[in-house]
Parts: C-alpha cells; sequence; structure tokens
C-alpha cells in the first residue's frame, strides 16, 4: 500500500511481529497531507474483503480530512508570520539601537520559518561581518563558519542559495537570504536546519519558506537602509556644526589678527627698547644684585613677545602656494630634522615610524612643512628633557593619519580647548600657529585633533583624504587637458 500509494487488502505474514498478526484479514490505507505520504491507517477486515470502491472512498475522506487540517495550519502559519513581520516593521518606529534591530530579525526570521537557528551579517567597510545570532548558542559559531563562504557568494549573486551545513554542525540544510535596498547590498541572513512536524516531511525549505524568509529580508533591508541614512544626516549635522565653527573662528581670526599684526608692527620698538634698556640695567648691577633675577623675568618675557610678533608676521606674510603631488612622509622628515638639534640639546628620544606605503598627497608643501614645524615646536616645549616624541604615519581607509605625540604632562581639558583657538587666554595655549595649522590642514580637506593615549600626554593627528587629493589631481589634469599648451598655441611659421 505504502509503495503503490493505494488502499490494498490482504492476509498478513504468518510470522510477523505486529499487533495485526493474528487477523485473517487486514486493510492498509495510505494517508497523505499536501500530496506527500505521512502514515497508514490500518485496520483488521471481515470474513469478506471490503469492495474497493468503499475503501477508496474511506481513504478519500481520510485525505480530505488531513488536507483540511494542512491549510489549517497554514493559515496559521500565515497569521503567525504576518505578525513577525509586523513586528520587524515596527522596529522602524521603535526606541530600538541598530544592535538589538538585528537581534529581532534574527529571532523573527527563524520563529517565521520554523528553523533552529538564525544568523545575520552586515556589510560594514566592504567585508561581511556576523552581527547578531538566534538559536543554539553551541552551533552558532560552527554555522556561521561553515557558511562563511557561501555567504559571500550569496551576498555577490543577491540570490537565495540552499546549501547543505555538513555533519560537523549537528543540521543539514540552510537557506541564505541577501538584505539589499536600493540596489546596495548591505547584508545576508542565514537560517539553518528547519523543524519538520513529521518524519517523513523535508528538511529543506519550501517556496513559502523562501517566500516569508525573502519579505523579512526586505524588511530588514530597508531598516539598515534607515539606519545608515540617520547616521549620515548625523556626521552631515555634525560636519555642518563643525564647518560653522570653522567660521566662525575664521572670521574671529580675521578681526583679530588684523588688529594683532597692526599692534605687532607698533610695539617691536617699544619691545626692543625695553629689552635692551633691560640688559644694559643687568650688566650694570653686581653678580649678587638680587635685583638681577626681575631682569631676567622681564628680559625673557620680552623675547617670548617677540617671538609671538614675529610668529604672526610669518603667518601673515604667508601666501597659499601652489599644490603639487607630494609625499607627506617627506615633509615630516624634514620638519623633523629641523628640530633634531634641539632634541640633542634636550635629550629628546625620537620614535619615527613613517608608513612605506603612504600615497602621494595632493598638497601646498610650504604651508604643510609649516604646519608640521610648528607642530612639532609646540610639541618639543610640552615634553620634559629626556623625554620622547613620536612621529608616526599610517593608512587609514581613505585617509593618512599623521600623529605627532610626547610624553610629557597631559594638559588640563580646559586647556586642550584653547589649544586651536587664536591668543588663547591660557598659559601653554598655541597661540596662533596651531589656529592657523588647523586652517591649513583644513584647506587640503583634512582635520587636526587632539588628544591623550596611554602612555602619551598629548597626541596631534593629522588626517588628510586620500580620494579628495585624487579627485583634485584629476581634475586639474581635466582642466589642463582642455586648455591648448601656451608652448604650442602659436606655432612658428
Amino acid at each position: 500500500a505504502w509503495g503503490a500509494g493505494r488502499s490494498v487488502c490482504g492476509a498478513p505474514r504468518p510470522d510477523a511481529t505486529v499487533p495485526w498478526a493474528a487477523a485473517r484479514r487486514v486493510v492498509a490505507i495510505p494517508l497523505r497531507r499536501a500530496s506527500r505520504l505521512i502514515g497508514m491507517l490500518i485496520g483488521e477486515a471481515g470474513e469478506q474483503a471490503p469492495a474497493d470502491e468503499r475503501l477508496e472512498a474511506f481513504r478519500e475522506v481520510a485525505d480530505a480530512a488531513l488536507e483540511s487540517q494542512a491549510r489549517f495550519d497554514a493559515s496559521r502559519r500565515a497569521v503567525e508570520r504576518a505578525a513577525l513581520l509586523r513586528e520587524l516593521e515596527r522596529c522602524a518606529i521603535s526606541s530600538l539601537n541598530l544592535a538589538e534591530v538585528l537581534q529581532v530579525a534574527a529571532r523573527v526570521s527563524a520563529s517565521g520559518l520554523g528553523a533552529r537557528g538564525a544568523l545575520v551579517w552586515r556589510v560594514l567597510d566592504g567585508e561581511l561581518r556576523l552581527d547578531a545570532a538566534a538559536g543554539p548558542v553551541g552551533a552558532r559559531e560552527r554555522v556561521a563558519r561553515q557558511l562563511a563562504e557561501a555567504a559571500l557568494a550569496c551576498l555577490a549573486g543577491s540570490v537565495a542559495l540552499e546549501v547543505g551545513v555538513g555533519p560537523a554542525s549537528g543540521f543539514e540544510r540552510a537557506l541564505l537570504v541577501p538584505v539589499r535596498a536600493r540596489d546596495t547590498a548591505l547584508g545576508v541572513v542565514a537560517l539553518f536546519e528547519r523543524i519538520t512536524l513529521h518524519p517523513n516531511d523535508t528538511a529543506g525549505f519550501e517556496a513559502e519558506d523562501r517566500a516569508f524568509a525573502n519579505a523579512a529580508a526586505l524588511r530588514l533591508g530597508m531598516l539598515l537602509d534607515q539606519a545608515r541614512r540617520d547616521d549620515a544626516h548625523r556626521q552631515l549635522e555634525r560636519r555642518e556644526a563643525e564647518l560653522e565653527r570653522r567660521v566662525a573662528l575664521a572670521e574671529r581670526t580675521a578681526r583679530i589678527g588684523e588688529l594683532a599684526l597692526r599692534s605687532a608692527a607698533q610695539s617691536r620698538n617699544p619691545l626692543a627698547s625695553i629689552a635692551a634698556f633691560s640688559r644694559r640695567v643687568q650688566r650694570s648691577l653686581a653678580e649678587d644684585d638680587p635685583n638681577r633675577d626681575y631682569l631676567d623675568v622681564v628680559i625673557r618675557e620680552a623675547d617670548r613677545i617677540e617671538r609671538t610678533l614675529e610668529e604672526q608676521e610669518r603667518w601673515s606674510e604667508m601666501r597659499p602656494g601652489g599644490l603639487r603631488m607630494l609625499d607627506l612622509n617627506a615633509l615630516a622628515q624634514e620638519a623633523v630634522q629641523r628640530s633634531s638639534e634641539v632634541m640633542v640639546r634636550r635629550r629628546v628620544r625620537l620614535l619615527k615610524r613613517l608608513h612605506p606605503e603612504i600615497p602621494r598627497l595632493l598638497l601646498d608643501g610650504a604651508r604643510v612643512r609649516r604646519v608640521l614645524e610648528n607642530v612639532i615646536d609646540h610639541v618639543l616645549e610640552s615634553v620634559a628633557p629626556g623625554g620622547r616624541v613620536r612621529v608616526e604615519s599610517r593608512p587609514v581607509g581613505r585617509h593618512v593619519v599623521l600623529e605627532i605625540a610626547h610624553d610629557g604632562p597631559r594638559p588640563p581639558g580646559d586647556l586642550m580647548e584653547q589649544l586651536f583657538v587664536p591668543f588663547g587666554i591660557e598659559r601653554g595655549a598655541g597661540g596662533v600657529a596651531l589656529a592657523v595649522a588647523e586652517q591649513v590642514v583644513a584647506e587640503h580637506g583634512g582635520e587636526i585633533r587632539v588628544r591623550t593615549d596611554g602612555e602619551w600626554g598629548c597626541v596631534f593627528a593629522l588626517t588628510f583624504p586620500i580620494l579628495g587629493n585624487e579627485e583634485r589631481r584629476q581634475q586639474a589634469l581635466d582642466r589642463r587637458a582642455g586648455h591648448p599648451d601656451r608652448r604650442t598655441r602659436h606655432p612658428a611659421a
């Protein structure tokens, strides 16, 4: 009856060890659900075999009952899956963070398919990273390792894949569904080992399972796209606030700078007179005269003011130069070489780690070199004799980062905020040099930040974009290509 798929009436074998072995005649009726054999109905028949029509009618009644139950189960699953999809949709207006949303997506996907577990990978910086999982804890890592290559293939092909997991994980089948939004690959959802309701049910995933998995992946893609756009909006707001701060700083620098330059020009002669007469009076005093110490303070402070005025004049006289493809490591090397004598005199140990694969950048060499020199000068003023200074460059994604650090005392928080403020009122502030340095780096599309990091009391991080430099270089080449060479514009007759 099982092999033929139809009802059969006959006598059991004499040696059969089954409950109906003593019966003279039995009837075997195959039972189906959703056109799949799921069992047998066996009963004892009388002296006369029942007519085939009666057996077939009984089988049809049983199949109809089982089919009705199957439709009821399918309707119930559809309602449950719709509720799960609505739960995933509500995440868009909930207070959950992205990690919690991914966990909800993993749980919803596994529950909707009746799978033992689910894995959610997300694309971050061009790589696929496992961010959420649901199911048996011990099996997640094993299944994730086995499905890593299949997840990459699913992401690249943008189609659902059903693959074998392998005996090592304890599961047989897994369904991988790509997560996309706006024609952009955002991740992959993997569901492994669908729980079967009957031993004869297939362990694979049916069409309705794939439809639900695709629906869940579609909603997850919308959530990830929304999170990505929200993050981009927050970054835009931060950048806008930073630009507003820089504009305000530039306006303040321009107003104060003009006044400072006039004041500097008018102060040079009186300041020189103060220093000269102080030295003259100091030479006339005896060696043990206590007034010599006071004059030392006057001379030292006059020299400091003189250096500040010279610094202002140097920056005011400096004009933007030409942009060329330059090696940032070479500029850093030149700036370090300029301060080598000071380092030797103060016994400062230099730790230089310049990455050899830094690409060439489109830079204003003179201005960037002056920026590096002033940052190094500020660092050397802050480090104690016998201390350490670190100069390190490295590529970070689409940027190049150059760090200049010292292991001297950590500046307090209020002084950290004053470092890039022109004419900062705090003692030890960066004056005009660091403020203009920040402006020069910003004009190159980068930024300069300061922080403390472990044993390093102060770390200046100068960041220059690589992509922006390439685009600016290409734009310059395009402009040149659009104009004929001046040397050949009027050829000789």
